[in-house]
């Protein structure tokens, strides 16, 4: 009877599911009907790739091409010669001596700066801007031209496409020579050397192009205005010429050599009343003359060829050690104004730096470089002068974008060129800078400047202002 009853609810089970089973084909069929019938899923259509052929790329849009970044640096001084005023100031001293952008005590902001690159995709370019007492270091010469807030500006095109070996830059150029650059993240130390800030050219504003026909090769021709000046001081140009070698992630040397006329051509010559001025013989005496300012031409200026040969050497011998040679040979032809007479000056120095990075977060680096400058032409000192620097460097990335380097550091010279207190002398300098970054890109290790691109008043009795660069480019 229960086996009975159980055949008997299954049967009306089975009929009762196929009934179901029918309704819903029914349904699902005039649906069908009445409906377009679906296409393939977005994300099958993009994944599948058109009949004979491969999917096309899709175009990134332009906007995102650009490539932007921020940061900014300050630091914490101490000169324990203790210099007053703290800052370097006109017709009163002050501050450290022959230093580049670490110039005060105390607390101190070096720069912020904001950079724009578009590859060239072509067609391409480079913007740099920086903000800061340090803008008025780097751009002494450039102020006057409204352009003292402006690094780097320049327009790039690739004539043989996107993926050509050349490169043909045009602007404002951060220099290829030496070892260091302006912004600290780039460099081991923290503060610049005397080579750095004495011996090289900061920057250039001309023709810039490059080839690289091997990635173990590569080279740089440039015809530009001349050192840091974007607006020349005299008609001719200067030229260079660097050979880079690279020897996988171990090695890369930069062979640089730049030639051209660095004197201005033209001259202004003050006569006092009562006297008026005479080529070849100056300001002489003529009664009733009014006297005042005359520009006066300085014949064979452009004649006057500056030479520079800049070598570095850049090891990586194991993960966490690398080696930094650098070393320079400059002179040129000087005519000092008012003088008939020519003489050869030059200046030559060298610098060697160690750097160990145990881990990510940590490193030490140590520096040491010595400068000669026999006529004291590149150090506005007006005697012969060596200097020597040493520095030890301790290198904390607390994150990813912020970066604290400490510097401990002592100067050298033949000569009592440092001052102390108010108006005390010294023949030594020694300070800490505990400097601080925050970037908003993570700072990538350290390389020449060949690798990336890839200044003053007159000095106030033995203490050289800072500007020093703009002052030796306007003689």
């Amino acid at each position: 009877m229960s086996s009975r009853l159980a055949t008997v609810v299954r049967g009306s089970t089975q009929r009762t599911c196929l009934l179901a089973a029918s309704s819903l084909t029914l349904l699902t069929t005039a649906t069908a009907f009445a409906q377009p019938a679906p296409g393939p899923s977005p994300t099958a259509a993009a994944a599948e790739p058109p009949a004979g052929g491969t999917a096309p790329e899709q175009d990134e849009p332009w906007y995102e091409r650009f490539d932007l970044s921020a940061f900014v640096d300050g630091y914490v001084g101490l000169n324990y010669q203790f210099p007053k005023p703290q800052t370097p100031t006109p017709g009163l001293g002050g501050g450290n001596g022959f230093r580049a952008y670490d110039v005060s005590n105390g607390v101190a902001l070096h720069w912020a700066g904001v950079d724009l690159a578009y590859p060239a995709e072509p067609f391409g370019g480079t913007l740099g801007l920086r903000f800061g007492p340090s803008s008025a270091l780097y751009n002494a010469s450039d102020a006057a031209f409204g352009l003292q807030f402006v690094k780097q500006a320049f327009l790039s095109v690739k004539p043989l496409g996107k993926d050509g070996e050349l490169t043909i830059d045009f602007g404002k150029l951060d220099t290829p020579v030496g070892a260091e650059v302006a912004d600290s993240q780039g460099n081991m130390n923290y503060t610049r050397g005397a080579l750095y800030w004495y011996a090289q050219p900061l920057f250039h504003t001309g023709l810039r192009v490059a080839y690289d026909p091997l990635p173990e090769l590569g080279l740089r021709l440039f015809a530009v205005n001349g050192w840091n000046d974007t607006v020349d001081n005299n008609t001719g140009k200067t030229f260079g010429l660097q050979v880079t070698a690279r020897g996988g992630d171990i090695f890369a040397g930069y062979l640089t050599y730049l030639t051209g006329p660095e004197q201005p051509d033209t001259a202004t010559v003050t006569c006092e009343a009562g006297s008026a001025f005479v080529p070849d013989a100056g300001c002489r005496p003529e009664p009733g003359a009014p006297g005042g300012d005359v520009l006066v031409d300085r014949d064979g200026a452009n004649a006057r060829f500056r030479h520079l040969v800049d070598l570095v050497l850049d090891f990586t011998p194991a993960e966490s050690v690398r080696i930094l040679v650098n070393a320079d040979v400059g002179g040129e032809p000087w005519r000092p104004l008012g003088s008939s007479e020519t003489c050869f000056v030059g200046w030559y120095g060298a610098s060697l730096a160690l750097q160990l990075r145990p881990t990510e977060l940590f490193y030490a680096a140590l520096r040491g470089e010595v400068l000669r400058d026999p006529d004291g032409l590149m150090t506005a000192t007006g005697r012969d002068t060596l200097l020597g620097t040493a520095t030890l460097t301790l290198g904390l990335r607390a994150t990813s974008h912020f970066l604290v380097m400490i510097d401990n550091r002592v100067d050298v010279a033949n000569a009592e060129l440092f001052q102390k207190g108010v108006r005390d002398t010294s023949r030594l300098q020694a300070t800490t800078t505990l400097g601080a970054i925050f970037t908003t890109r993570r700072p990538a290790p350290p390389r020449a400047r060949g690798e990336a691109a890839l200044r003053r008043a007159a000095p106030q009795g033995v203490f050289v202002a800072p500007a020093r660069r703009a002052r030796i480019s306007s003689i």
